[in-house]
């Protein structure tokens, strides 16, 4: 078999879905729902948002099982002429999560409505991210994800995209992304090169279209401001003199904290899936502190075994943020 990497096209629309699914962590993967709410939350809103920033690993040959849900037949310079492909991972993301977020309305109509994913009773208070276990003597006393708790962020993004972030984090940071690989695809070297793909792909968004996304991300955060973690829906008043008083204070403030003002990529690793943190540090990434953007000191193993004895955030959510700065402003 020959394994490439190229662009996301529509056709591996439910071959990224199946991948999604299969690398979810336990608290997820345990729940037949959450399972199938999964890819509308952390996979379709990027490729149908972004395909330009979202690539994927394909192989291709004879020995190729066509009833893989990941499978499918494509017309391919790589291969030879019309056979079966498989997508077996990807790298998705995109260079601007203010962008994504003020085009979201269209991947709620063209995706979320007609896969009947209707938004949840309410979504005004956040349910618990995790569920109780289960008291039946079968159950293996884990804690599962809450689905309600999905259908919130799927339905209102800001909450997973936006809640808890320092502006300083996002600003100098905008970008993020996804990499899942199927597990026999693992430890050979591809997550480093779908990342290096991402990467340029963000370089080049953010050269082309630095006037675009710096006027999304002024009325994403005129409307929402994050403040120590918590939202805070911009007021009235204030006027220019005000605003300007703000981004004076918020330059002093990186200057304090150590925050560079550069094109990079934020992330989030589950704290179930910590040995993570290992192999993204060895591409360059660091943990820090979300609500400020500081990197934190330590190793990498240590903070991982820190999260997941129980340090969480709010809401149940024990996510370690890493950050990534690809160079000075372009």
């Amino acid at each position: 078999m020959t394994a490439y990497i190229r662009p996301y096209r529509e056709t591996d629309f439910d071959a990224c879905a199946h991948i999604c699914r299969a690398t979810l962590p336990p608290s997820l993967s345990s729940s037949p729902d959450a399972a199938r709410l999964s890819p509308y939350l952390w996979t379709h809103p990027y490729t149908y948002l972004s395909p330009e920033t979202c690539h994927v690993l394909a192989v291709s040959g004879a020995d190729i099982n066509s009833d893989s849900p990941s499978s499918n037949t494509t017309h391919s310079k790589e291969g030879q002429g019309q056979g079966l492909e498989q997508v077996v991972g990807y790298c998705i993301g995109t260079p601007s999560i203010q962008a994504l977020l003020s085009s979201y309305p269209r991947y709620i109509s063209a995706i979320l409505l007609p896969s009947a994913v209707p938004p949840p009773p309410q979504l005004h208070t956040r349910e618990p991210w995790f569920l109780p276990p289960s008291p039946s003597p079968s159950s293996s006393g884990e804690f599962k994800v809450n689905p309600l708790a999905l259908a919130q962020l799927i339905h209102n993004p800001s909450w997973q995209l936006l809640s808890g972030k320092s502006k300083a984090l996002l600003r100098a940071a905008p970008a993020t992304m996804h990499v899942d690989i199927l597990p026999p695809w693992q430890g050979r070297g591809w997550g480093r090169r779908l990342v290096g793909a991402f990467e340029g792909s963000v370089r080049a968004a953010t050269a082309t279209n630095t006037d675009d996304i710096n006027t999304t991300t002024a009325a994403a955060t005129s409307v929402r401001d994050i403040v120590g973690g918590e939202e805070k829906v911009g007021e009235e008043g204030g006027g220019e003199e005000e605003e300007e008083k703000e981004e004076e204070e918020e330059g002093e403030n990186d200057k304090e904290t150590g925050v560079v003002r550069t094109t990079g990529i934020h992330i989030g690793v589950a704290g179930d899936n910590a040995q993570a943190v290992g192999f993204y540090e060895k591409l360059g990434f660091r943990v820090v502190d979300v609500k400020t953007g500081v990197m934190v000191e330590g190793e990498a193993s240590s903070i991982g075994e820190r999260r997941v004895e129980g340090e969480e955030e709010e809401n149940g959510d024990d996510t370690i943020w890493m950050v990534k700065y690809l160079g000075e402003d372009l």
